[in-house]
C-alpha cells in the first residue's frame, strides 16, 4: 500500500497542471466550435469533428474542484460514478477515432467509417455499459474516497474486472493502430511517391497526425494500469513516485490533446481561409490610367456637359495579354 506522507509532497502541482489543462481545454473547445459553427472547409472533416467533443471531455474531467468530496458521501459516489464514465467515454471516442484511421488509412475502406452521430452514441452507449461493474461494487460499499486502494491478487482482479481490462484493451487497440500507422509512415513506398515537395509534406503532416489521434490514451492509461498493479501487490518501495508521475499524465490529458492538434492539416488550411475570408484587400478591378483630350462637335462646344472623357482601363483581373487594355467611354 502506498505511504501517503511520501505521496503527499509529491502531488502538490496536480492542482495547477490540472487548472492549464482546463484552461486550454476549454480554448481549443471554443476555437473548434466557432470554426464549424462558421463553417471552414477544414472543420467538415470527421477527426476534426470529433475532436470538439474530445475537448469537451477534457474540459470535464480537468474542471478544478474546489471542495473535500470525501466528507459527503452522496456527492463521492456521484463523483466517482461521473469520472469513471467520463473516462470511459474519453477513451472510447480516441477508440473510435483509431478505428475510423484503421479502415480509411490501413484497410482502405472508407465506407465502414463511423459518421460522428454514431461515433458518439456508440461511446456513449459502451462508456455506459462498462460502467456498471464500477457502480454496482461503488453502491455496495459503505464507504467512499476519491483514491481506491486493492490489495493482493483477490483486489488485483477486482481492479482489472472493474475498469482494468477494459481500459487495457481499448488503450491497446489504440496503440496497435498507432504502430500501423507509424510503419506505414516510415515504409510505405506511396508516402514519397508524389512529384510535389509541397505534397510530401502534407501527406507525411497528415499521417503525424493520425498517428497522434491514438496515442493519447496510451500515454495516460497504461501507466494507469501499471501503477494498479505494482501497487496492489505491492511490488515496489517506490510505488508512491510511480502514482505521481501518473497522476501527472493524467493531469496532462488535455495539454496533450491540445498540443497533438496543433499538428492538423486544419490548423494551417484555417489559417488560410481566415486570411482569405477577412483580410485580404479586395482591389478594384480596373485602375484609370490617363484620359484623352476629345474633339468637340459644334453642339458639345456650346454645351460641355455633353461632352465624352476617353479612359484606357487596366483590368487587373485578367491575365490574358490580349485583353489587359479596354477603352471606353466615361
Amino acid at each position: 500500500m502506498v505511504d501517503m506522507d511520501k505521496l503527499a509532497p509529491l502531488t502538490e502541482y496536480y492542482a495547477p497542471i490540472t487548472l492549464f489543462s482546463f484552461c486550454l481545454s476549454t480554448t481549443l473547445f471554443v476555437f473548434i466550435l466557432i470554426t464549424r459553427l462558421m463553417r471552414f472547409k477544414a472543420a467538415k472533416r470527421l477527426n476534426y469533428k470529433l475532436y470538439l467533443w474530445t475537448m469537451l471531455l477534457d474540459m470535464i474531467n480537468h474542471f478544478p474542484l474546489q471542495f473535500d468530496l470525501e466528507e459527503n458521501l452522496p456527492g463521492c459516489r456521484a463523483f466517482m460514478l461521473l469520472n469513471n464514465w467520463f473516462n470511459f467515454v474519453s477513451v472510447c471516442i480516441n477508440a473510435s477515432l483509431a478505428y475510423n484511421i484503421h479502415m480509411v488509412f490501413i484497410l482502405n475502406k472508407p465506407k465502414r467509417t463511423m459518421t460522428e452521430l454514431r461515433t458518439m452514441l456508440t461511446a456513449l452507449g459502451c462508456a455506459t455499459i462498462l460502467t456498471i461493474p464500477f457502480t454496482i461494487s461503488l453502491l455496495l460499499d459503505s464507504t467512499c474516497t476519491i483514491m481506491i486502494f486493492y490489495h493482493g491478487w483477490q483486489g488485483l482482479l477486482k481492479v482489472m474486472g472493474l475498469v482494468g481490462i477494459s481500459l487495457f484493451l481499448l488503450t491497446t487497440y489504440c496503440l496497435i493502430v498507432f504502430l500501423m500507422v507509424a510503419r506505414k509512415l516510415l515504409f510505405h513506398k506511396h508516402v514519397d511517391s508524389h512529384n510535389s515537395k509541397l505534397t510530401n509534406k502534407y501527406v507525411r503532416r497528415l499521417i503525424l497526425r493520425l498517428c497522434l489521434y491514438p496515442i493519447v490514451p496510451v500515454i495516460a492509461w497504461y501507466p494507469y494500469i501499471t501503477v494498479a498493479i505494482v501497487d496492489t501487490l505491492d511490488l515496489s518501495p517506490h510505488v508512491h513516485i510511480m502514482i505521481a508521475i501518473q497522476g501527472y499524465l493524467t493531469s496532462l490529458i488535455g495539454t496533450f490533446n491540445v498540443i497533438f492538434f496543433l499538428f492538423d492539416p486544419a490548423v494551417p488550411e484555417i489559417y488560410q481561409e481566415v486570411k482569405s475570408r477577412y483580410f485580404s484587400k479586395k482591389r478594384d478591378s480596373t485602375v484609370n490610367l490617363t484620359d484623352f483630350d476629345y474633339k468637340d462637335t459644334d453642339e458639345q462646344a456650346n454645351n460641355p456637359d455633353k461632352r465624352p472623357e476617353i479612359a484606357i482601363t487596366y483590368d487587373l483581373q485578367k491575365s490574358d495579354d490580349t485583353n489587359n487594355f479596354n477603352i471606353k467611354i466615361v
